[in-house]
């Protein structure tokens, strides 16, 4: 008798921005996902994120495979969403990892009569680099890029689905459609993206998704129209049905200019012009969020040089310390550029939203920058903290941020800094 074992890897890109996200996805998504596989199954849990110096690890193994489901949604409710590119990650080596984790199961697997079905459940929020794979353990899969994965998962059987916060991720959804064979039909209509490949919700899940989603959108266009309208109508007639004197018609403003109620349309612009700028503001705490986390890993490194050498400031660690902080600022400017480039991406308006206190950060000023006869909102000031070092002593992190030049000044106690 021949035993079917389904295989899983469940791929998370880890970047900040995904944090927002992950717990609507754990819960309205995978979570009916795995639960609708019917036993036996196997399931892994590995993330990736950007090179570095943008991620501290590009990729990394979380849970390796087990049937216990359990274990794997409480690893995926501790995963740090930090750094990474705001625009692109390392979605090629995430796949490639997972076509590794495959080869390493079928090497120790000794089990007869058993037919395993492979699946990756990519769960991400950017598009990814065009490098081939660098970063690969194994040999074979050396240079991969898509067209190289395309072939792996066919001849594997390997069968890839989507679960994205996003749409037109269009290198991914090209390479799903690929390795099925036909175009997939993305199974929501709102926001997020769900492409499956041999996989299915719960009929339910969808049913109430897909009407739920519609239903509110309503339902909220329907009560934001009446509230409006009812400030408008104050009520001319009391109890007894006596006219009240001085009572505004409900057709006219306070001023007796007649009152214009918006219709569901300019409704609609309202909440897209509100969610542009939500959007807006969720970038910028990013790019507070990625300055303030690479420079106190900045920081640890200048610590390092310093507490290693026997004299206050040695040339040599004073050529380090300058080295890192050369490195770290042109990671910081790079994510300053995305930043704007993905501000700019949402809209051309010179309004957004500006984190004024970020964990603990505190920042200041604004600037647009103009590119193209098209204004472009980015966020630019100088962000400042204060943290310790591993003896303990205070220390203060200074980081000023423009349009062309990140500069940073590293506090060394009470030496010289730089």
């Amino acid at each position: 008798m021949v035993l079917e074992v389904k295989e899983i890897i469940i791929l998370v890109d880890t970047n900040a921005s995904m944090k927002q996200c992950a717990n609507h996805i754990l819960t309205k998504y995978l979570k009916p996902l795995l639960t609708n596989i019917s036993p036996p199954k196997s399931v892994a849990l590995m993330t990736f994120s950007d090179y570095q110096p943008f991620s501290f690890k590009t990729t990394k193994s979380i849970t390796n495979f087990t049937n216990d489901l359990d274990v794997v949604y409480e690893n995926y409710s501790s995963l740090e969403f930090q750094d990474g590119g705001l625009l692109k990650n390392a979605t090629i080596e995430g796949l490639v990892s997972c076509c590794e984790a495959f080869e390493n199961v079928k090497s120790v697997d000794s089990t007869e009569n058993t037919l395993k079905e492979r699946f990756v459940i990519l769960i991400t929020n950017t598009r990814s680099h065009s490098d081939s794979s660098r970063l690969h353990t194994q040999s074979k899969f050396a240079s991969y890029g898509f067209d190289q994965l395309e072939k792996h998962f066919i001849s594997e059987n390997i069968k890839l689905s989507l679960i994205s916060p996003r749409k037109s991720l269009h290198e991914v959804e090209s390479l799903i459609d690929k390795i099925n064979g036909s175009p997939i039909t993305d199974l929501l209509k709102h926001n997020y993206s769900v492409k499956l490949s041999g996989l299915n919700f719960p009929e339910k899940t969808l049913k109430r998704e897909s009407s739920g989603s519609s239903e509110k959108k309503l339902t909220k266009k329907q009560q934001l129209q009446l509230k409006m309208q009812q400030q408008q109508q104050p009520s001319n007639q009391p109890a007894n049905n006596q006219p009240v004197k001085n009572a505004q018609s409900p057709q006219t403003s306070g001023n007796g200019v007649p009152a214009k109620v918006p219709d569901a349309q300019q409704l609609l612009v309202q909440q897209q012009k509100l969610k542009l700028q939500n959007q807006t503001f969720m970038n910028n705490l990013t790019l507070i969020n990625n300055i303030k986390n690479h420079h106190e890993k900045n920081m640890a490194k200048n610590d390092n040089l310093v507490n290693a050498s026997s004299s206050p400031a040695p040339a040599a660690v004073t050529s380090g310390i300058l080295q890192n902080n050369a490195a770290n600022n042109a990671a910081l400017l790079a994510f300053q550029r995305q930043q704007a480039e993905t501000n700019s991406n949402l809209t051309n308006t010179t309004e957004s939203s500006r984190p004024q206190q970020a964990n603990s950060a505190t920042a200041q000023s604004s600037n647009t920058q103009v590119n193209n006869n098209r204004t472009i909102p980015f966020w630019s000031g100088q962000i400042s903290w204060n943290t310790t070092d591993s003896t303990g002593a205070a220390r203060e992190l200074v980081c000023n941020v423009n349009a062309s030049v990140i500069t940073s000044r590293y506090f060394l106690s009470s030496k010289e800094h730089l």
